[in-house]
């Protein structure tokens, strides 16, 4: 008898996810590194922004983040988690600092 093991690995970023700085009143956008799969299957990207974040916004197709901080009372730091998950639920998480 010969039995057969999968193995899956969870999606990888092409780099580190660069740090941000977002100034009030000014509109930013920027782009996260590629992500890949090291068996080649597909690949799902979505970020957890807290609600009272709503300024920012992702889109999980072009790892683009976009947003305008037009409020001063919105300044301060904020933590975005960015998860990429393959097809058979491998996930990577990675913080994201704003």
């Amino acid at each position: 008898m010969v039995s057969t093991l999968f193995l899956n690995s969870a999606p990888t970023f092409g780099g580190p996810v660069p740090l941000q700085a977002v100034l009030v009143g000014k509109s930013t956008s920027w782009k996260l590194p590629g992500v890949s799969d090291p068996e080649g299957d597909s690949i799902a990207v979505s970020a957890e922004i807290d609600a009272s974040n709503s300024w920012l916004t992702f889109d999980g197709s072009g790892f683009n983040f976009a947003g305008n901080q037009a409020k001063k009372e919105d300044a301060g730091s904020i933590t975005v988690l960015v998860s990429a998950t393959d097809s058979y639920g491998a996930k990577t998480i990675v913080k994201q600092n704003i």
